[in-house]
């Protein structure tokens, strides 16, 4: 898998307080779904979660006709208020894979334009280098026939233009002239077509239900103060394990039942009052 950047944890003996250590530890947690469901994006060319049609990518912009940007940005307001997140995410080119006679487009690399689709619609385009890289490790790896050990190497941390330069060995003028020249080394099933391409990621079959548990914690982690289960797990003092006595042999016909035995280990912890 490629190198990934997790937003960092401070110990807990730092100077956070409780609360913003919970939103660090969750903070994590989201990176690290997101990173790892990145890894193995691929969809099918002719679903309605793609969008080929109106986007060009001119030197260092990406250009989106506005009647295919209102669509986009439609369809971003309309899951705003789903229990599962979307985003919208930039790779070029189209490298597709063909498998059981249907084919799938599967980005090397990802840059995340929700943030675009929620803004303002820009005439000029949006320049890449303003966008979030997010890498797609498996898909590269099996194109490029990377190994763990050359994914681990990769540069991920100083933006896209280093990344695919140290990635593909080449340099360029800019992200338009990298799409046309770049080589990627093809499979019998595997074709590229130099475009652009949008596409609507909503996570995997399993991370989804994870990120939703998650969100739901997050909403409801102010409300949590010391005593709180929650909180009691993240910071509280380990208890040591104490051992629950009941003697059995004062019933050596019927044993208690589960009220019963409930009644005397509280009536055994509660002796001395």
């Amino acid at each position: 898998m490629i190198q990934r950047t997790l937003t960092p944890v401070q110990p807990f003996g730092g100077s956070l307080n409780a609360a913003s250590k919970i939103d660090a530890i969750l903070s994590a947690w989201f990176d690290y779904i997101a990173l790892d469901d990145y890894s193995n994006a691929r969809v099918e060319t002719n679903s309605d979660k793609v969008k080929q049609r109106g986007i060009k990518l001119v030197r260092d912009h990406l250009l989106i006709e506005q009647a295919t940007f209102s669509e986009l940005q439609q369809k971003v307001n309309q899951r705003q208020n789903t229990p599962q997140e979307v985003v919208w995410v930039l790779s070029f080119p189209q490298v597709l894979d063909v498998e059981k006679g249907k084919s799938y487009l599967c980005p090397l690399f990802s840059l995340d334009v929700t943030s675009i689709l929620k803004g303002e619609y820009q005439a000029q385009g949006w320049n890449l280098d303003s966008l979030i890289l997010i890498e797609a490790g498996d898909n590269l790896a099996t194109f490029l026939g990377l190994d763990d050990e050359q994914c681990e190497k990769l540069i991920t941390k100083d933006g896209l233009q280093r990344f695919l330069e140290t990635t593909f060995g080449l340099t360029f003028g800019s992200y338009q002239d990298w799409m046309e020249q770049v080589d990627i080394p093809r499979r019998s099933r595997n074709q590229i077509q130099r475009h652009p391409y949008l596409f609507e990621f909503t996570g995997g079959r399993f991370t989804g239900s994870l990120r939703a548990d998650l969100k739901d914690i997050k909403s409801s982690s102010q409300n949590w103060s010391k005593g709180h289960p929650a909180f009691e797990y993240l910071f509280g003092e380990p208890q040591f394990a104490k051992d629950e006595v009941i003697y059995m042999g004062a019933f050596p016909t019927h044993a208690p039942t589960n009220s019963q035995s409930k009644a005397l280990k509280h009536a055994q912890n509660r002796r001395n009052f």
